[in-house]
């Protein structure tokens, strides 16, 4: 799949097509700060979430929240699926779909082709580096020890950093703050909708991944590039090897 520049009609660098938007966006060598989703963009546990979601709704909610619908909605967070008013049932759900990713998360994710590789690059090359992610921040901070990626970031903005998660700006903003990043020269990665309207939101490039066979495309939250691959991503930065 071949890189794929679109974007918002009006960007940070003024009406897209304009001799100032070819200049600054024909590609992202002036990015200099690098967020990036966890789940489904650096780690392929999508299956792992998914299934553990459903089994977890169909022990406390069951028929609540169909397999499909968790799904489709991937990487909204399962806080989310659940009934919103406060219960001591929520809670016990809340608290066994953090017990499993925390016994299995790890074991059951993989991370995707090239990415490790990619990230040391991009942060030799000066990057900074970045996660914004709706996971738990105990299960993220064991997941990147386990796979060996802890000393790549400079911050990781997990669920329990912001009041809302994404596609809320808060986390995007959060870190851009915490490493002294400027909007314009920041871009967010990730897999789902969230993730790109959370840049679009937060006033920063985004990179679409599409490392899965979709269930719909998202060209509707409009990327400024679509990457299959993580090599694509650097290529786009000028970082590739």
């Amino acid at each position: 799949m071949p890189l794929m520049h679109g974007g918002r009609g009006d960007t940070l660098y003024g009406a897209k097509g304009t001799e100032e938007w070819r200049e600054k966006m024909k590609d992202g060598r002036h990015l200099n700060t690098l967020l990036f989703d966890l789940d489904g963009t650096l780690l392929d546990s999508r299956d792992f979430l998914i299934q553990a979601s459903y089994e977890t709704m169909e022990a406390y909610f069951p028929g609540a929240c169909p397999y499909d619908y968790i799904r489709e909605n991937f990487g909204i967070g399962f806080s989310h699926y659940l009934p919103q008013e406060p219960s001591a049932l929520r809670e016990e759900a809340l608290q066994r779909f953090f017990t499993l990713k925390m016994n299995h998360y790890h074991e059951k994710s993989t991370v995707f082709p090239g990415v490790i590789e990619g990230l040391k690059a991009l942060k030799e090359s000066g990057r900074r580096l970045g996660i914004v992610t709706n996971q738990q921040k105990a299960v993220t901070e064991q997941a990147l020890a386990a796979f060996g990626m802890a000393d790549l970031f400079d911050i990781v903005v997990a669920i329990e950093d912001v009041a809302k998660g994404k596609p809320d700006p808060e986390g995007i903003h959060q870190a851009m703050r915490a490493i002294g990043a400027a909007p314009e020269t920041t871009a967010m990665a990730g897999d789902s909708a969230y993730d790109l309207l959370a840049a679009r939101n937060a006033g920063v490039a985004s990179v679409y991944l599409t490392w899965y066979e979709q269930m719909e495309t998202l060209e509707h939250c409009s990327p400024d590039w679509t990457c299959a691959s993580f090599e694509q991503l650097r290529a786009i930065v000028g970082s590739e090897s």
